[in-house]
């Protein structure tokens, strides 16, 4: 009885470690800016327990809000689309992990354990939206770094999902910026805050301290085996460093080198995005070759729908984006995310509501 009961206890030991190991690992993105004066790019390694996703074209002109009935919030923002946009996600759509604009500006969001977004407080007057939704929110109405933090400066982020995210943001002129939810609030780093434009699963502030005091270079890899956030934070310093240094050639063959040494056995996809030519080079963990979107090529006048593709394809037309197609997109992430059907129905029929009212002037 005694040895079953060992056993039994060095069985459920192991399967925890698996367990942590396999969540550490699932969680270990990492993204970086690489620019120049000729040059502009952001590369980003998405890891995660799926490779199920999809790029979109989203459309200028649509009249839009937060979704209310997910954030339980009296004051949803509401906007209309002033840019056009080319964006990979896989929980449904205006709600990516990363994309990139018709000027060139990027968002995206990485995990971080400990994030604390607001708490409910009537008394905040600011427009309020969700931490997935907020993405596409400076996508259709900023063209840069700056206006997005003037943006985020009157908007109330807040969480709907049992994960904690942070947010790194970029332009085509080389400008940066990370968003730390932490404490309830929003910590920013940007210009000379943001010595480093990179970013893991460790608050800003956590990666930089490490980089400068050798921790990041002291500890590979956590307990699990896996590379800590941190050291891919100083691969990610590395690669930022070298690329002012690198030979004449193929600029995001090189990005996609060094995005594969902080490539792990969960990496699901690898992103490198042109900021100034509008451009995703993308590859997956099913399908490594490199594959290339235009964002120009593309006609983004609301006049016509929104489009999709599988991120698992070479090549062929983007297609229409209908309620169909979002619901069996939403299917995987409603296992992972484990939303209930309610939260399911809502992000698949919100799209339907959205009006084409024409381009801003």
């Amino acid at each position: 009885m005694k040895k079953a009961m060992i056993k039994g206890l060095k069985f459920l030991a192991a399967a925890t470690v698996l367990l942590f190991a396999a969540e550490q690992q699932a969680t270990a993105c990492t993204i970086f800016e690489l620019h120049d004066r000729s040059q502009t790019l952001v590369a980003h390694g998405f890891d995660w327990d799926t490779g199920k996703g999809h790029m979109v074209i989203n459309k200028r002109g649509l009249e839009k809000s937060a979704i209310a009935a997910l954030i339980g919030a009296e004051n949803p923002v509401r906007w209309r689309s002033r840019f056009g946009s080319l964006t990979i996600g896989w929980v449904g759509q205006d709600m990516p992990t990363i994309g990139v604009n018709e000027k060139g500006f990027l968002a995206a969001s990485l995990l971080l354990e400990g994030s604390r977004f607001p708490d409910s407080d009537p008394a905040d007057t600011r427009g309020t939206i969700s931490q997935v939704h907020v993405k596409q929110y400076l996508l259709d109405t900023c063209g840069s770094v700056e206006e997005a933090l003037a943006v985020l400066d009157q908007t109330r982020i807040m969480s709907t999902s049992r994960y904690g995210i942070h947010y790194f943001l970029a332009d085509a002129s080389g400008n940066a910026a990370t968003v730390d939810m932490l404490d309830g609030r929003m910590h920013i780093h940007h210009g000379s805050d943001l010595p480093i434009p990179a970013l893991t699963n460790s608050a800003y502030t956590v990666g930089l301290a490490a980089l400068k005091s050798s921790a990041a270079t002291d500890q590979k890899t956590d307990v699990y085996g896996i590379a800590t956030s941190e050291v891919r934070f100083a691969s990610a310093a590395r690669s930022i460093e070298a690329f002012a240094s690198r030979e004449s050639g193929d600029d995001v063959a090189w990005a996609y080198a060094e995005l594969d040494k902080v490539k792990k056995a969960s990496t699901q996809w690898q992103s490198v995005f042109d900021l100034r030519q509008h451009r995703l080079y993308l590859r997956t963990y099913s399908n490594p070759e490199v594959r290339m979107v235009d964002l120009d090529d593309f006609d983004l006048s609301c006049s016509t729908p929104a489009l999709y593709r599988d991120l698992e394809a070479s090549s062929g037309p983007f297609l229409l984006l209908d309620r169909a197609s979002r619901a069996t997109l939403a299917t995987e992430a409603n296992r992972i995310l484990r939303l209930d059907q309610a939260k399911v129905d809502i992000i698949v029929d919100n799209p339907e509501s959205l009006v084409c009212r024409g381009e801003q002037q």
